[in-house]
């Protein structure tokens, strides 16, 4: 056969793949509005177009490399739909269709493999995440070069790298946390011996260190001083979750001259008060807590963590990769994996937070695509042994694949689907709401009582919605693009506001009111007045809470 006919077959191969792909994509979408999973991508998105917390586009997403960053807030908007929003699915889609490629490539027949990215994007079409979505780009990277031991071509070392260095620069920690997972799958026996994947790997590393330097040195800059120093230091409260730890240790507080109630204001995001928010004064606080008893206080977390596996969102998708491993001639690879996996949410759930499930939805996609790519890898092939028990066995184990894939994927689409349902139902309203309110005014959004997913969909294209000034209290408070509306930067105008101006409009939905007994609480400790609010409704979906601390009677 030509090169020339050969490239052709490639070619139709390829976009036959695409259409696939494209076409189980296209069908979610139409059965979906997409929602944002969490509030971190409307951040991000606002900050890489420069409206809401922004006051101007700009590449430091915080979450992501600014090399990410920086490509978002230079693409160009499209039907009003902005880059942040449809890059998330040219990513899905090719992702997707790499996997679906690779799976083919080595064998897989194709109902299969459609049914696996079926199964793993059903909830990365209906509630997106950047996490997730770091994690499947990792997995294309993956993927392909797993092939190259297969299809030597150079292309899968091309494209592997790609998509390995566009899942770092999305959610580096996730690029971490599936490349570490996946290394009880490597058929070492072959990788140690292939210069190419060594070259590509090199390759590879050089590109993330130089875009590592690039963040690094981006946020040198004086104006990231402030915020780089709190950024680090409210950790272990907002992300650590030592609250409680501290409770039992009231000693600790009064010797570092902190109330519970500061604490409960740290770890809730509210960084208003430059004494409480003092990087120096938390890195001490969070240095004096006995990690080791932190530990041991936390193992409930820990099973917790493991328990996550149970969780609808996750849960189909695991149990699958079991079922299907247990079917593999390379299984004990795979439980090898897994048992790593229940390990690191054990460590997770203790150390951090349990149940952080976009964290581990990739890995079980990755656990997933390896059973189904392993229980191909030993098949003879019936045209070479034409045997009537083998073609029964053969049969059996793929429909039985099919069966449980498709139970999956139907589980998965029916899941997302009712959450779908209600949220379009909740997000009318609020979005016909916000509408109404002055873009004059900037408004301050806290903690959960907003849902800011629901305000600003994946594919919102309303343009007075995007006028609104808002200040989230936040993972990007004191950020130098928050927008400063207030007497100095929102950080420090705020906690004067409170003090001395006019009363500070809290947004929230009308049916989750500000709690705003911690403020209570900071007025009295700290100021020696009292909390004066008057909540007024905008209509039936939300109402503002404006609060403000005056002077006792």
């Amino acid at each position: 056969m030509s090169v020339a006919k050969r490239l052709q077959e490639r070619m139709l191969a390829a976009c036959g793949d695409a259409a696939l792909v494209g076409a189980v994509l296209v069908a979610l979408l139409m059965l979906y509005t997409p929602f944002w999973e969490t509030n971190d991508d409307v951040g991000m998105s606002m900050v890489a177009h420069g409206y809401g917390i922004a006051a101007y586009p700009s590449s430091a997403l915080i979450f992501s490399n600014v090399c990410w960053g920086w490509l978002l807030s230079h693409l160009p908007v499209i039907g009003g739909i902005l880059p942040y929003s449809y890059m998330t699915f040219v990513i899905t889609f090719l992702a997707g269709w790499l996997i679906f490629s690779c799976l083919t490539t080595i064998g897989v027949p194709w109902l299969p493999a459609l049914l696996v990215i079926a199964a793993i994007s059903t909830r990365m079409v209906a509630s997106p995440q950047f996490t997730i979505l770091s994690g499947f780009a990792t997995i294309a990277g993956i993927a392909a070069w797993g092939v190259h031991h297969r299809d030597t071509r150079q292309i899968w070392l091309i494209l592997g790298a790609m998509f390995l260095l566009l899942g770092y620069l999305i959610r580096p920690l996730e690029f971490v946390f599936v490349l570490l997972m996946a290394l009880p799958l490597v058929m070492w026996n072959k990788v140690v011996r292939d210069v190419r994947i060594w070259t590509a790997a090199g390759a590879v590393l050089l590109l993330i260190a130089a875009a590592k330097f690039i963040d690094w040195h981006y946020y040198q800059a004086s104006e990231w001083v402030n915020f780089s120093a709190l950024n680090i230091a409210r950790r272990p409260f907002t992300d650590w979750l030592v609250g409680p730890l501290l409770q039992a240790h009231p000693e600790l507080l009064r010797l570092h001259n902190y109330s519970l109630n500061d604490v409960s204001l740290i770890s809730s995001w509210f960084f208003v008060d430059p004494h409480i928010a003092d990087p120096v004064r938390l890195k001490a606080l969070a240095g004096s807590i006995d990690w080791s008893s932190r530990l041991s206080a936390n193992l409930t977390k820990g099973l917790d963590g493991v328990l996550a596996v149970t969780d609808p969102v996750i849960a189909p998708l695991f149990l699958a990769a079991a079922v299907v491993g247990l079917l593999s001639p390379h299984r004990k690879k795979i439980f090898l994996a897994i048992g790593v996996f229940l390990s690191c949410l054990f460590l997770l759930g203790a150390l951090w937070r349990p149940s952080v499930l976009r964290v581990y939805y990739p890995i079980c996609a990755l656990l997933l695509i390896a059973a189904v790519m392993h229980l191909r890898t030993d098949t003879v092939p019936l045209a070479n042994k034409p045997d009537l028990k083998l073609l029964v066995r053969r049969n059996w184990r793929i429909v039985f694949v099919l069966v449980i894939l498709f139970s999956v994927f139907a589980a998965g689409v029916r899941r997302d689907y009712l959450g779908n349902q209600q949220q379009m139902e909740d997000s009318h309203p609020i979005q016909t709401e916000l509408r109404q309110l002055d873009p004059q005014e900037l408004y301050v959004v806290w903690l959960g009582y907003l849902r800011r997913e629901l305000a600003f969909p994946v594919f919102n294209r309303d343009e007075k919605i995007r006028a609104l000034d808002l200040y989230m209290l936040g993972s990007f408070t004191m950020a130098p693009f928050e927008k400063a509306q207030w007497d100095a930067r929102p950080w420090q105008g705020l906690g004067d506001r409170l003090l001395h101006g006019s009363p500070v409009p809290f947004l929230s939905e009308a049916n989750s009111t500000v709690d705003l007994s911690l403020l209570r609480e900071y007025c009295r400790e700290h100021h020696a007045r009292k909390l004066s609010s008057r909540t007024v409704p905008v209509e039936k979906a939300l109402q503002i809470s404006y609060v403000t601390c005056i002077e006792p009677e």
